[in-house]
């Protein structure tokens, strides 16, 4: 017998071991397989203070595949010490990004509200939980590919809503994402015409390419089947949830805001996505912004820029970026 041999117990447990330690990897693969196409749809881990806004605020939707989104309406506050504009009344219509809720904008909408009737210009806005965000249902949320409806019953309401009551005049919207949202309002705006203006900010320009920058751990075979899977689950075209297939066309006023360093979706996706925007459109670089922190740091300079565009969108789209004073009087 030779000293340095193995006798076959001892084998055998060699052999063992290394077949549960293989089991154990191959199992841990395969259940994040399983785990990463569901990661890319599913984001209804937060919940909203409802408390926040009163009950009559409170907008309950239904999209036509019955999906069942949920936000608040919140009418323009009444300024008597400004004058008015002639302007119709506008809705904004604001969208949260990807893990986030309408509560997390909450503040920022009020103060661009507030912002907005100090310059004259009546503002309501509409503030929703995205598909499978907050207390919106849905399973999966698809990038704007499905949510795109969500707007257009969300609008559907409204609509129905201002012509049910007395004396009022007409209303306008428009719509402002941020970040995912972002793909979301591009959707629907390319796919509504009672939209008259959009606003994105930090918004990605294709997702695949996107899915791509942020995981480059991961094989490209192994990314193209996520995608694939992903797409068969939800039901949805990843090609056609692409913000710049939808911005090509859009047919209203456009702005395009980004954080100038923005390390998790970069300043290029704003530059693919004003490249394939129609006329009129404006970029607007958030100086000193990475994508965590885009509104804060834009903070007054976001807040009036947003405002000039919302001016002169709304009034004028004809002459949009032409600066108008605003006449004195009251509403129609």
């Amino acid at each position: 017998m030779k000293l340095n041999a193995i006798s076959p117990p001892l084998r055998w447990k060699f052999i063992r071991r290394g077949g549960i330690f293989f089991a154990f990897v191959l199992g841990s693969l395969l259940l994040v397989d399983n785990w990463l196409p569901y990661a890319l749809l599913n984001h209804h881990n937060r919940s909203v203070d409802l408390s926040l806004r009163p009950a009559e605020e409170q907008i309950r939707i239904t999209a036509a595949d019955g999906t069942v989104t949920q936000g608040w309406v919140m009418p323009a506050p009444v300024r008597s010490d400004r004058p008015a504009t002639l302007l119709p009344a506008t809705t904004l219509v604001l969208l949260h990004g990807l893990g986030a809720t309408r509560q997390d904008y909450l503040d920022w909408g009020l103060l661009l509200q507030e912002g907005a009737a100090a310059q004259g210009l009546p503002l309501t806005i509409a503030a929703m939980d995205l598909r499978s965000h907050g207390e919106s249902g849905g399973d999966y949320f698809t990038y704007g590919y499905h949510e795109a409806q969500d707007i257009t019953a969300l609008i559907d309401v409204l609509e129905a809503q201002n012509v049910a009551q007395a004396n009022q005049p007409p209303m306008q919207y428009a719509i402002l994402g941020i970040s995912v949202g972002g793909a979301v309002a591009t959707a629907a705006t390319a796919q509504d015409d009672r939209i008259a203006a959009l606003i994105t900010i930090g918004t990605f320009a294709d997702l695949a390419a996107t899915a791509e920058t942020q995981t480059k751990i991961l094989p490209d075979f192994w990314r193209d089947r996520v995608l694939r899977r992903a797409e068969a689950i939800a039901q949805f075209d990843i090609a056609q949830a692409a913000p710049s297939y939808s911005m090509a066309q859009v047919k209203v006023p456009v702005l395009i805001a980004h954080g100038e360093i923005d390390g998790y979706i970069p300043f290029a996706n704003a530059e693919q996505l004003y490249g394939v925007a129609n006329e009129p459109k404006q970029l607007y670089p958030i100086v000193e912004a990475d994508h965590a922190d885009m509104i804060a740091t834009g903070g007054e300079a976001l807040q009036q820029e947003i405002l000039a565009f919302l001016q002169g969108a709304m009034a004028k789209p004809a002459s949009y970026g032409i600066a108008t004073p605003a006449p004195t009087g009251n509403l129609p």
